[in-house]
């Protein structure tokens, strides 16, 4: 109690100090604001200006007033570098202190210190009036390396006008309107002001699978990502840690493994892109004597540009992965917000590898990786690659898929909030609390979109599962027990239609989905990791199931493959070499997923509850199940069968209304 005391005490002391400035008299902007802790809401902006210091080679080293009404987005850094600033410009002053050991001792600090801003203030410092502080300056810099500055050391504003300004906006209190409150936030607490119109959810999409698309095909009017500079010009230099560089243009990079995505240069020729290729790949940081790059997953989840906490996905991509062996050693996976894999395409040429995929429904996340999957293939996989070209389709917005350490909740307006606490009533409102933001709000079960709850996320496969899902026309997903007729868990073991049945698949491995033309006229479809094989007839038993051959058809488009020193094109055949398979200990490669019907399509209409366990429960108008009541212990369905099911809340992840 007497920590949460002192630390209100003293944000009441900071808010009383820093200057407020006056309400503009101009009508108020509304913005979306981004808070450091992953919260996004929507504003009116009433604060009229903010202080700006230019942070470049010869820029004035006072802060200046920019008008609230010219800037289109801000981004801030983390408040250390701002701390960082201000220790520098006082060691830039301490140069020309009367006292000859404290001249000494900051020019040897300064000398010491890593960053680049210590350069951009010293520059301006070579012009000082004082002699003094001009000859030690220049004499720092001398010693120095020069270097790029990198951006995420820097606040930086884009200007309604285009123009881009980095340096650093100081500490600053921003006075805001939302939901009719007044509410002043510090710079510790926010991290982005955007007045850039966010993408809303887009409209279900014909029920159409993913595909694969030709780099050249790629559609007019998609954002590419330049790895030779930054977002104000500058070229990047080899090493630069690029995880969150791109989220002003809705990208956020990580990896799998412990290291960073880092900018590399590599020595390939080719006609498109001349001598030496710039892109960015995986620095691997486990090894801590030598330092691996290009292995390992590159993951590409997305956001609203300059907004980090707002989950969004994408319809388009398509990207160059570089410095490729042979055809196939690359493969590109995108994944919905469910954690079901919507496609999976493997490289279709070496050195370069043109690829990328459209989608009917959002992407929400991408992985790039070397392929686990060439079963039939022997020789070594090249795991090497390196992303040199990206282009993207539009953010827009989604359903949260994972959680942190506190709770996600998003209401229909777009506002998304991290933590706080929501408490339901038996009369369908709620009351949510924030302390930390200064929100009480008295909300009704129809303003609230999601809610995703605190260390949360989609199931992963496991390998050593012998558990069944099965998919559903209303996208529900069940667990089942697979026989000579199918049977649900959740439902005290009743049987099931298996007309009902979308696709049926194995907890050890992802849902894979087929292609467009797969099922028509009858036909069932096996997706295997490499392949998918099309067949006119499929038994299904207790001990396993088997197919009629069929024509097995690749992922990819046709390609050539090497020859051998004789001429001989090796068997990279990825079609397995059977036609049926035991549900007793398959293994994890040999498991396809079994689809009897085309995908469903998304339906905005209908809520769902995502489980822990993996099954998720849709429901409203026409779905398997209907939403009876929600508790303080429990969410409460009905089966279209009459049964009721009752989940307790820490056995769910997500609530979408």
């Amino acid at each position: 109690m007497l920590p949460q005391l002192i630390r209100q005490v003293s944000r009441t002391l900071i808010l009383l100090l820093l200057p407020v400035f006056p309400a503009a008299a101009q009508e108020t902007r509304p913005a979306k604001l981004g808070f450091t802790n992953g919260s996004a809401i929507q504003v009116e902006v009433l604060t009229a200006e903010l202080n700006w210091r230019d942070l470049v080679p010869g820029a004035a080293a006072e802060f200046r007033q920019i008008p609230v009404s010219e800037i289109e987005l801000l981004l801030t850094a983390p408040q250390a570098r701002t701390r960082l600033v201000n220790t520098i410009k006082e060691l830039v002053e301490q140069l020309g202190d009367p006292d000859y050991r404290r001249r000494e001792a900051a020019e040897t600090e300064l000398k010491q210190l890593p960053s680049d801003q210590v350069a951009a203030l010293l520059t301006t410092a070579t012009n000082n009036p004082s002699a003094e502080v001009a000859v030690r300056a220049r004499r720092i810099l001398s010693g120095r390396t020069p270097k790029p500055v990198n951006p995420d050391q820097f606040d930086w504003i884009k200007l309604t006008n285009g123009q881009i300004l980095r340096g650093d906006a100081g500490e600053f209190q921003l006075s805001v309107r939302f939901r009719g409150q007044t509410l002043n936030f510090t710079r510790d607490q926010v991290n982005a002001l955007s007045f850039v119109a966010t993408t809303p959810p887009a409209t279900a999409a014909n029920a159409t699978t993913s595909q694969l698309v030709a780099w050249d095909a790629a559609p007019q009017g998609l954002l590419e990502l330049d790895f030779d500079r930054d977002f104000v010009g500058q070229d990047r230099e080899n090493a630069t840690n690029v995880n969150e560089q791109y989220t002003f243009q809705g990208v956020r990079f990580s990896s799998e493994i412990p290291g960073n995505i880092g900018i590399r240069t590599i020595p390939l020729e080719s006609e498109k892109f001349g001598v030496g290729v710039r892109g960015v790949c995986v620095f691997d940081r486990r090894n801590p004597e030598t330092v691996s790059i290009f292995r390992g997953v590159t993951r590409m989840e997305f956001c609203q540009p300059g907004l980090p906490g707002l989950a969004s996905g994408i319809r388009q991509l398509g990207l160059v992965a570089s410095t490729i062996d042979f055809p196939r050693d690359i493969i590109l996976q995108a994944f919905n917000s469910d954690g079901q894999l919507l496609a999976q395409v493997e490289a279709n040429e070496p050195k370069f590898a043109y690829f990328g995929l459209q989608a009917p429904e959002p992407i929400a996340l991408v992985r790039v990786l070397s392929n686990p999957y060439l079963l039939q293939v022997q020789r070594k996989v090249d795991e090497t690659y390196l992303i040199d070209g990206l282009k993207i389709s539009t953010p827009e917005r989604i359903t949260p898929a994972h959680a942190g350490e506190q709770m996600l909740t998003t209401l229909r307006s777009g506002d998304l909030i991290v933590g706080g606490s929501l408490n339901f009533g038996a009369d369908g409102s709620c009351k949510f609390s924030h302390p930390d933001l200064g929100l009480s709000l008295d909300l009704n079960s129809a303003e609230i979109e999601s809610m995703v709850f605190a260390k949360s996320a989609p199931a992963e496969p496991d390998p050593k599962s012998n558990r069944w899902f099965a998919l559903l026309g209303d996208r529900s997903v069940i667990e089942v027990q697979v026989g000579d007729e199918f049977t649900v868990n959740r439902l005290d073991n009743q049987p099931m239609d298996a007309a009902r049945i979308v696709a049926l698949w194995s907890h050890r491995d992802f849902l894979r989905y087929p292609l467009g033309d797969d099922l028509g006229s009858g036909k069932r479809t096996l997706v295997f990791p490499t392949c998918r094989i099309v067949c006119d007839q499929l038994k299904l038993s207790a001990t396993g199931y088997s197919w009629a051959e069929g024509n097995p058809q690749t992922l990819l488009q046709p390609v050539r493959l090497p020859q051998t020193s004789r001429g001989e094109v090796p068997d990279e055949n990825p079609a397995p070499q059977f036609n049926r398979l035991d549900w007793v200990d398959p293994k994890e490669a040999q498991v396809p997923s079994i689809w009897f019907a085309p995908p469903p399509a998304s339906n905005p209409k209908l809520g769902f509850v995502s489980l822990r366990n993996g099954e998720q429960l849709s429901f409203g108008p026409g779905a398997e199940f209907q939403l009876q009541s929600i508790s303080p212990d429990a969410v409460v369905l009905k089966s279209s069968s009459g049964l009721e099911v009752g989940l307790i809340w820490r056995e769910i992840w997500r609530l979408k209304f």
